[in-house]
């Protein structure tokens, strides 16, 4: 078993498909005031049943991102006041440089089911 899970990661080079990966989504709120937000964008994903890791911590917001980065997460949301006004998130996905913006709530958790079903290797980087 260790051989396998071994192979593996070396295999991936430990950026495993969104269905294999260990946490699948990472959430960044900006400011401690919008935790409230990521709360809620983390109990949508979580209903999903998608495994997700959030930082409430009062640290920099690229150092935020930066530790999900090295965890190789497939996507990394961020929240602050205008995704929490209109109810939609910022997506960082893994690989790319470029950010989708202004994606609803409900779009993300779409996205992530159907690669979580359709057990997807590549990640859904457009709308």
């Amino acid at each position: 078993m260790e051989r396998f899970i071994g192979i593996l990661i070396e295999n991936y080079k430990a950026a495993f498909p969104f269905w294999l990966s260990p946490y699948q989504v990472g959430v960044v709120p900006i400011r401690p005031e919008h935790n409230e937000y990521a709360k809620k964008v983390v109990k949508a994903l979580k209903d999903a049943g998608i495994r997700v890791e959030v930082d409430y911590a009062d640290k920099n917001m690229n150092e935020k991102i930066k530790t999900f980065k090295t965890f190789h997460d497939p996507y990394i949301v961020v929240v602050g006041d205008k995704e929490a006004q209109d109810g939609t998130v910022s997506i960082t996905v893994r690989g790319q440089k470029q950010q989708l913006h202004d994606v609803p709530l409900a779009k993300l958790v779409e996205m992530c089911t159907a690669m979580e079903r359709t057990h997807s290797k590549k990640l859904i980087s457009s709308i």
